[in-house]
């Protein structure tokens, strides 16, 4: 797994590089029985190489949020992958709320972030703009999303559905979910 020395090249060389690295983190949807990429292992990754910018998926660890506290306070090198689809962690007014915390009665996203900030942890939150559903999402598309109202925006590449930045509307799509989660989280 991740914390593995025979990966640790790997880790050396992008951080040479500045080549940030995606760790699949917490519990997955498409591996459920398995967690690739602990968050102590994440921690123990980021304080071997302090200048290797890594992003944990899945907002630190889906389902797996006491471990993002208890292990990443104070480690600054860190990114928390915050919309990995078209849709999102908070109640948004361009994408629809990601099906994980649609049972929520509170703004999930806001929790963590105030959360994470009482733990010393820097939220540095980096986003897929792009990528709307895989193949197995097709089909669970809210009818609120962006390419459902207007597939115009999307383009099908090898079974996957992409926002097509060549598109004015999607440019501005983008700027906007960025600016609304810059004006409404710290």
């Amino acid at each position: 797994f991740i914390d593995e020395e025979k990966l640790y090249p790997i880790y050396q060389t992008c951080s040479d590089i500045d080549l940030p690295i995606v760790f699949h983190s917490g519990w997955d949807c498409y591996s459920p029985n398995k967690v690739h990429a602990r968050q102590e292992a994440s921690a123990s990754i980021a304080k071997k190489f302090p200048k290797l910018k890594i992003i944990l998926a899945h907002f630190g660890g889906l389902k797996m949020w006491d471990d993002v506290i208890e292990f990443l306070a104070g480690i600054e090198n860190v990114y928390l992958h915050i919309r990995s689809h078209c849709d999102s962690l908070y109640p948004s007014k361009y994408f629809p709320l990601t099906e994980k915390v649609k049972n929520y009665e509170y703004d999930v996203f806001k929790f963590m972030i105030d959360t994470f900030h009482n733990n010393n942890i820097k939220v540095h939150a980096w986003i897929n703009p792009y990528r709307v559903a895989t193949d197995i999402d097709k089909m669970n598309l809210s009818e609120n999303n962006p390419y459902v109202i207007d597939n115009s925006l999307g383009v099908d590449y090898e079974n996957t559905v992409y926002l097509n930045p060549a598109k004015k509307d999607v440019r501005k799509l983008i700027v906007n979910g960025i600016k609304e989660i810059l004006e409404n989280y710290n």
